[in-house]
């Protein structure tokens, strides 16, 4: 009896180790060249048939299966645990693509490969998200990686951080995972080993001129103060160390914006209601001249900034290698359905064999396969603006003390001149704008806006007091109207039609179109208080002076319009 349990238990061991050997068979495997051929050949039949219409965006490739995307992203993190976080690209004869914010659109991502051509592709992040075959677009820029690691280079974006849409995006991550996943269990585990091959993505890239020197830098969102520091610690970093969201000293090269309401503010942080930890951290043309100084660049290649790309950019005038050089700052965004989104268009830059810098834009259109709002979800969190009745007037009530730290805008500082005397000649131009200037009235407690100096000047000589810049207009775009009340001296800025016949309606005086703004919600935000004591609305980009004036009994009323 003793001896045939002893059998049965060598047998139970027996049976626990093939299950275990059986198990560690089962774990997600590498996968060799003609595999990941396959997929890319799947992907891109996919993309095609996006491409010409046969199929509609978010159509997913279903005979990818789940095994293959597992073992897919454990071989991309197998590579990826050697790949150095701050890549020096190698002289490229034939020059360089540059792509972002691909934004999950595979037949976006297939017309850049059909435009490379023979120039190494660099994409500078986001590609997922937003468009609805983000799992398809992030396997198939892996599997080209894979395939031909010499020829392209992966970058990370902020949206690469599943963690991140976990609590800004709860239900988000189903769309780039993709609905035919129903499975909970199978939906986490794509979810893990994605985060674990995209916590090992390079962040930041050079492109070497033809002697090997650092021509332009490659990050997909922006620089930050400490640079000197950072940049360093991105060299340096281990390469099997992931990088994950705990590590803010890379926030900057992931999220950083342009400034454009100030672009000669060195740099700046600010907070509103709506911003993850990593936004509203932005740098302007003083910053850019010192990074690329410090290190040699003649530019950078960013994205993040949906929209701004053909409309603005950084610019100014270094000494490098003992000459006089200008230096630039490119903003890009090549899904066409999210660029449409922003007023834009889908485009990818090249970097010729000279240095030069042209743009093409994406040959599908985006009215054809893009309707409404490509995510929903993420829409800022701040209170609507509604219409408010016409007030009687008040005796002056105290005003909100205003925030003198925002630098006014110098309008004189932006070029006269889009010419460059770089090698290339500039894709992009700056949009014309303007300053809206602030002034307040001791006796009425009311405050004024206007573009003009000559006005400024009078309203100062006759005891008027001069406040803080409120905000940049542009002399293009939405049209926002302005409106006057003869009954307590108050006028009234909206983009809001019907808000603006509802004001006609009350009594106000239709005064026509003040400015103009953004065409899409994105940029800098001009945020609203309402005075319920005498009527006024108070405009201004500083988050600051608004809760400054909520502290004096002013209604937030939240962003107004963008610019």
């Amino acid at each position: 009896m003793r001896k045939k349990s002893r059998s049965l238990f060598i047998i139970g061991l027996l049976l626990l180790g093939l299950i275990f050997i059986n198990a560690e068979n089962c774990k997600a495997r590498i996968l060799n060249r003609l595999e990941l051929q396959n997929i890319v050949n799947r992907l891109e039949t996919l993309a095609r048939n996006i491409q010409n219409g046969t199929i509609v965006r978010g159509t997913h490739a279903l005979d990818v299966n789940f095994a293959d995307y597992i073992d897919l992203f454990e071989t991309a993190k197998e590579r990826l645990n050697l790949t150095r976080k701050y890549i020096e690209i190698p002289v490229q004869q034939n020059g360089y693509e540059i792509v972002s914010d691909i934004h999950g659109a595979l037949d976006a991502a297939y017309q850049a490969f059909q435009a490379k051509e023979n120039r190494h592709l660099v994409v500078l992040g986001d590609f997922i998200d937003r468009d609805p075959n983000s799992l398809e677009t992030a396997a198939y820029f892996l599997c080209k990686w894979l395939l031909n690691p010499d020829e392209i280079t992966i970058l990370r974006g902020n949206h690469e951080f599943l963690s991140l849409h976990d609590w800004l995006f709860p239900d988000h991550i189903f769309s780039i995972i993709g609905n035919y996943l129903t499975n909970p269990t199978q939906r986490n585990q794509m979810k893990r080993v994605m985060q674990d091959a995209f916590d090992l993505l390079p962040i930041g890239a050079e492109i070497l001129d033809q002697n090997g020197r650092p021509f332009y830098f490659c990050v997909h969102g922006g620089i930050g103060a400490d640079f000197a520091t950072d940049l360093p610690r991105l060299k340096n970093w281990n390469p099997a160390t992931p990088i994950t969201m705990h590590d803010r000293q890379f926030y900057d090269f992931l999220c950083a914006d342009i400034n454009i309401a100030y672009p000669n503010t060195r740099w700046t942080i600010s907070s509103t209601p709506y911003s993850y930890p990593s936004h509203n951290r932005s740098f302007g043309r003083p910053l850019l001249k010192e990074f690329c100084q410090a290190y040699g660049f003649r530019g950078i290649f960013r994205g993040h900034q949906h929209g701004i790309g053909e409309k603005f950019f950084l610019d100014g005038t270094v000494n490098n290698h003992g000459q006089m050089q200008e230096v630039r700052c490119y903003t890009i965004a090549t899904s066409p359905s999210v660029a449409y989104y922003y007023g834009s268009q889908g485009r990818v830059l090249f970097v010729n064999p000279d240095m030069s810098v042209t743009g093409q834009l994406l040959l599908n259109n985006p009215t054809a396969t893009f309707t409404g709002n490509p995510f929903p979800l993420w829409q800022p969190q701040v209170p609507q603006i509604s219409v408010k009745p016409k007030v009687s007037p008040t005796p002056p009530q105290p005003r909100p003390a205003p925030i003198a730290q925002k630098p006014a805008v110098n309008n004189n500082s932006r070029p006269a001149s889009t010419k460059s005397t770089l090698p290339f000649a500039p894709v992009f131009t700056e949009p014309v704008m303007k300053v809206m200037h602030r002034l307040y009235n001791q006796n009425s407690g009311l405050h004024h806006y206007t573009a003009e100096e000559g006005e400024v000047a009078g309203l100062l000589a006759l005891g008027w007091l001069g406040e803080p810049d409120a905000f940049p207009f542009r002399t293009e775009g939405m049209p926002v109207y302005r409106l006057y009340n003869r009954n307590d001296g108050n006028h009234h800025f909206t983009m809001d039609a019907n808000e603006r016949d509802s004001l006609i309606a009350a009594g106000w005086e239709y005064e026509g179109i003040a400015f103009y703004v953004a065409e899409i919600n994105g940029g800098v935000p001009v945020y609203r208080a309402y005075n319920l004591r005498n009527g006024e609305h108070f405009y201004t980009t500083s988050y600051d002076e608004i809760e400054n004036a909520v502290a004096y009994g002013w209604i937030n009323e939240g962003i107004a319009f963008w610019v």
